[in-house]
């Protein structure tokens, strides 16, 4: 049997998972990806920039890691394809992500 004591788990540790993971992050073209390459890091492997799109529409607060966008402030899931972006600029300007997520 050897089992744990009563009140200890037999798993040696838990993890827990994040409800606010992106579902679907948005691949950056080759294009988007060797000038954000060239640009500094905002922390480690990943960027944060500004997002303007061929409507006019911009997103200050966008998160860039390993050529994929993977954040918008204020959304769950990207409101954006690549082939609609016109501009991105890096900004630096992070946030608290875990707090800000808009259905």
């Amino acid at each position: 049997m050897g089992g744990a004591p009563p009140g200890v788990s037999d798993v040696p540790f838990e993890v827990a998972i994040e409800s606010t993971i992106m579902t679907k992050p948005v691949p950056l073209s080759e294009k988007w990806a060797a000038y954000l390459v060239a640009l500094p890091e905002t922390g480690m492997g990943y960027q944060v920039v500004s997002v303007t799109l061929n409507d006019g529409r911009r997103f200050e607060q966008v998160v860039v890691d390993s050529g994929y966008i993977t954040r918008v402030r204020d959304y769950r899931d990207i409101p954006f394809a690549e082939s609609e972006i016109a501009e991105i600029k890096i900004t630096h300007d992070k946030w608290n992500w875990k707090e800000d997520i808009r259905d």
